[in-house]
């Protein structure tokens, strides 16, 4: 009984590796094009990694336009905001004593 298990497990762990290197397959025709996006938005971070020869090059230096870094930032902003429940949303005010408060008029 235990032999029929064992196989049955080989098998599903065979199916998984053959699909998986079928997805990596797909995922590695993408690469290219997902690394020249992640530069576009957000050219300040290294997802990728570089080779020694280019790890000492400037960043942004192919840096036109900073629309995508900026609407970049607003989404990640707003998903965070999104995903986060309002009771743990903290208000930063400064903090002020009785004796330092100022009349508003």
């Amino acid at each position: 009984m235990q032999v029929q298990i064992a196989s049955a497990g080989d098998g599903l762990l065979a199916q998984f590796l053959k699909r998986y290197k079928r997805a990596q397959g797909i995922s590695d025709l993408w690469q290219g094009l997902h690394q020249a996006c992640y530069y576009y938005a957000i050219p300040s971070r290294d997802k990728y990694w570089r080779p020694q020869q280019q790890q000492g090059e400037l960043r942004g230096a192919r840096v036109y336009d900073t629309t995508a870094i900026e609407s970049t930032k607003t989404f990640v902003s707003k998903i965070h905001t999104a995903m986060t429940p309002p009771q743990t949303q903290v208000a930063c005010r400064p903090r002020v004593s009785q004796n330092q408060q100022i009349a508003v008029t």
